[in-house]
């Protein structure tokens, strides 16, 4: 899948060694010129910080999906987060935060793409009245927003550790019966959604998929980290 990726993106991947030189202050994320960042997460969706050797907290960033797919592998769980954002987390913690941005990960690619023949077939919701054929649209969990946002990110589902999916409803009351009244959402043309996987960093698609209750957010999200 990197090498699709790389075809895709019509650039090769930038990568730096894991060292020093690597290592981005707040300050340096504060000015780079990038709209998001795809940051490192463990499975569960918790963010994946790594302790260096001079015990320094460090969060793992890339500014392409194909940086971080090449280094980390094609299934590795990711969030976007603007600059901003980090910033705000890396100043809201106790221990000074650096980021390692565009490196390769010591561990190497530790998420590589599962076999189709190992995924679990899933149940679909059956609700009547879907508007999908109608209106061309899917509804696809969001991570939540603030007011004046411009960008909305789509929240992925991680059923299997490395499998993260990208969710989507043929209908607003499918997304809520399937992931609880709390669940922030977007609709997108139905043609896209390939596109918004690719971006989100979804292993694949799954449609009217039910979550379990402990899966679902119990009150309204307001921390993008959640």
């Amino acid at each position: 899948m990197a090498d699709n990726l790389d075809r895709e993106s019509g650039a090769e991947p930038e990568l730096k060694p894991f060292d020093r030189r690597a290592l981005a202050t707040l300050d340096v994320i504060a000015d780079l010129e990038v709209d998001r960042l795809y940051v490192l997460t463990k499975p569960e969706g918790s963010l994946e910080f790594y302790k260096s050797v001079r015990n320094e907290l460090i969060l793992w960033a890339y500014t392409r999906i194909t940086n971080l797919v090449v280094s980390c592998g094609d299934a590795q769980p990711c969030v976007r987060a603007t600059c901003a954002e980090v910033v705000e987390l890396g100043r809201a913690l106790d221990d000074a935060l650096l980021v390692a941005l565009d490196a390769w990960h010591p561990e190497g690619s530790r998420y590589p793409a599962p076999e189709p023949s190992e995924m679990e077939p899933m149940e679909h919701i059956k609700l009547a009245g879907d508007d999908m054929a109608a209106t061309g649209m899917v509804w696809i969990p969001t991570r939540p927003v603030r007011a004046g946002d411009r960008h909305v990110d789509a929240e992925l589902y991680c059923r299997k550790p490395g499998q993260p999916l990208l969710l989507a409803y043929s209908s607003l009351p499918a997304l809520q019966a399937g992931c609880g009244p709390y669940q922030a959402a977007a609709a997108i043309d139905v043609a896209q959604i390939d596109e918004v996987a690719f971006e989100a960093g979804a292993a694949r698609v799954v449609f009217d998929m039910p979550l379990a209750e402990d899966a679902r957010h119990p009150e309204p999200v307001q921390d993008w980290t959640r």
